[in-house]
């Protein structure tokens, strides 16, 4: 990580975490809209004026509708999969700060443990 000064690194904590508060607003939204469809309705119509004599058409009217309802459906389980996801990556980030992470990412996150130093030992398992 870059070598930044305290102000600089707060800023930027309160900026990931306003980020993170709006993105758990997005998922309260979608989270009420899971188990909602939008369908259309589409209807099209045709009138066709012909000539009485010659029975060639002379005008044509063509006009269409369409309809969009929202209507309540099964839960999306794909969409709430993704909710969950999303969730949990919000849930690391707030856990990060937290522990006093800059990233979010802990250490083991990353494959990487934090161990002390090994004291070396004798033959007996006494520590010298």
């Amino acid at each position: 990580m870059q070598n930044i000064n305290t102000e600089e690194f707060l800023l930027r904590q309160k900026r990931i975490l306003q980020i993170s508060d709006s993105i758990l607003n997005k998922v309260e939204t979608a989270l009420g809209e899971v188990d909602r469809t939008v369908i259309k309705i589409k209807e099209k119509e045709k009138t066709v004026e012909y000539d009485g004599d010659l029975k060639k058409p002379i005008s044509e009217i063509v006009s269409e509708t369409e309809k969009v309802e929202i209507i309540d459906s099964v839960i999306d389980t794909s969409a709430l999969k993704q909710i969950v996801a999303t969730l949990k990556d919000v849930k690391d980030i707030h856990m990060g700060f937290l522990n006093g992470e800059a990233d979010g990412d802990t250490a083991e996150d990353n494959g990487v443990i934090m161990i002390s130093d090994i004291e070396s030992q004798g033959e007996e398992g006494e520590t010298q």
